[in-house]
């Protein structure tokens, strides 16, 4: 799967204000693609009970 061309833009910015490196369009797609599972992985959304 590839991200569009602005998301892997914004990530490369956001990866060089962060870190100082500049990466390729086919690492910056990598690192997000990455980004997002690890993310799908741990998120939880959190229930809260409306007896109350």
């Amino acid at each position: 799967m590839n991200l569009s061309d602005k998301t892997v833009t914004d990530f490369q910015e956001l990866y060089f204000r962060k870190t100082g490196q500049k990466i390729s369009d086919e690492e910056a797609n990598e690192k997000a693609l990455n980004l997002l599972t690890f993310m799908k992985l741990i998120y939880k959304p959190i229930k809260f009970d409306k007896q109350n």
